[in-house]
């Protein structure tokens, strides 16, 4: 075999480079031919296409919500880098964006990410459980927002944008059906009263049994049964004007948990290890926490160095739990908002707003995940030696160990 000369190899080289030239050119028209999807947001209060804000923007139109599945918050944070959100103990969820966030739940927490609904501020809880249904689109602002959407807006703006009322009667209903008895529904109807009135019902519901195995009982838990509806109007007042309502509510009655599983690896100092991440559904050493002082000042035990979960059944599943009882998930919750859009000019927009909510919320749920092995004994006034010698070591102001 006689190796390749310079004149042969020249030609290698000019024919790579004519094919690399080729491909590059097909691959240049092949992107300048497709259309960028232009998508219209109102995160600065007016109409503009994303492409043209100096902002960190995700927005996702009513297509992009199904296609994605996004059915709620959590679903949102699946698909939105940088955003958390979290249920709390109790009525309450936690947001987080770009790891700024208030996880703390309560009436002196003050949130960090703000919730809205048309841009009004909508209950952080309540918009987490209600969830994404007859949406046009849902933007999700990071950053500071606080010159637009208040104080509250130090991490960003998560806003629901829900479809207006159009001008042509009609509809669409959507069923669906799935194991464990799952029944979801979905429709929304126009219908236009008159050439300046036009109206929108919008309807959802979902049930489904319960996916978790309470042994203790032998229950099963988890379940879904909840509902709401939207009705939306718009009135055009003269060519410049609009005058835009929109009232929803939601209920739901069912014995699903609020927070997921805890996992933990007793530790008799700390109560949970913080070094390693445990078993899931199992409690925390009750010598390593506050509730051993507690049980003690409430003299429900008489000594703090007792583990009261020791030996409790553990199942590392999420199908199955050990509860003293099933949780109890109970809510309605209302909303209904105006807002006044007046046309100035082309530049100019004059925009007023007002908003009302409402919440009934009442949930219980067994927060330390497991039974009890050893019961409380509590001071027993049958047991008369027992009773006067706690009473005594409280008379010299001792506790009794």
């Amino acid at each position: 075999m006689k190796p390749l000369g310079g004149s042969n190899m020249n030609k290698l080289s000019k024919l790579a480079l004519s094919c690399s030239v080729g491909f590059l050119f097909f691959f240049s028209l092949n992107v300048v031919s497709q259309e960028v999807e232009e998508v219209v947001v109102t995160a600065t209060k007016k109409a503009e296409s994303v492409q043209d804000l100096a902002l960190s923007i995700q927005a996702f139109t009513a297509e992009d919500v199904s296609e994605n599945m996004i059915e709620n918050m959590s679903d949102l944070a699946e698909v939105v880098p940088g955003l958390i959100m979290d249920k709390g103990i109790g009525s309450g969820a936690a947001y987080s964006i770009r790891g700024t966030g208030s996880y703390g739940v309560g009436a002196a927490v003050v949130g960090a990410v703000v919730t809205a609904s048309n841009g009004h501020s909508y209950n952080s809880s309540s918009i987490a459980d209600i969830g994404f249904f007859d949406v046009e689109r849902v933007e999700v602002l990071k950053g500071p927002q606080g010159t637009l959407f208040g104080r509250n807006a130090v991490a960003g703006v998560i806003n629901m944008i829900t479809a207006r009322p159009t001008a042509e009667a009609g509809g669409y209903v959507e069923v669906e059906a799935g194991n464990l008895a799952l029944a979801k529904t979905n429709m929304h109807y126009n219908l236009p009263i008159t050439d300046s009135i036009r109206t929108r019902l919008a309807f959802t519901s979902k049930k489904r049994d319960g996916v978790t195995e309470n042994i203790n009982t032998g229950n099963m838990f988890n379940d879904v049964d909840s509902w709401g509806a939207r009705l939306s109007m718009d009135v055009d007042i003269g060519d410049d004007s609009t005058l835009k309502f929109t009232y929803e509510t939601y209920e739901s009655d069912d014995n699903r948990n609020n927070i997921g599983t805890s996992f933990c690896e007793p530790h008799p100092l700390y109560g949970c290890s913080p070094f390693t991440l445990g078993t899931p559904n199992t409690a925390a050493d009750s010598r390593g926490s506050t509730a051993a002082l507690f049980n003690l000042i409430g003299a429900l035990n008489f000594t703090a160095d007792k583990n009261s979960y020791e030996g409790a059944a553990v199942v590392d599943t999420f199908k199955k739990a050990n509860l003293n009882r099933e949780p109890v998930h109970q809510q309605t919750a209302d909303f209904a908002t105006v807002e006044f859009n007046h046309e100035i000019n082309d530049e100019w927009s004059m925009v007023a707003k007002y908003s009302y909510a409402t919440r009934d919320y009442f949930h219980m749920n067994d927060n330390d995940y497991s039974v009890a092995v050893q019961p409380f004994p509590g001071i027993n006034p049958n047991n008369w030696n027992t009773y006067v010698m706690v009473r005594l070591f409280w008379w010299r102001g001792l506790w009794f160990l």
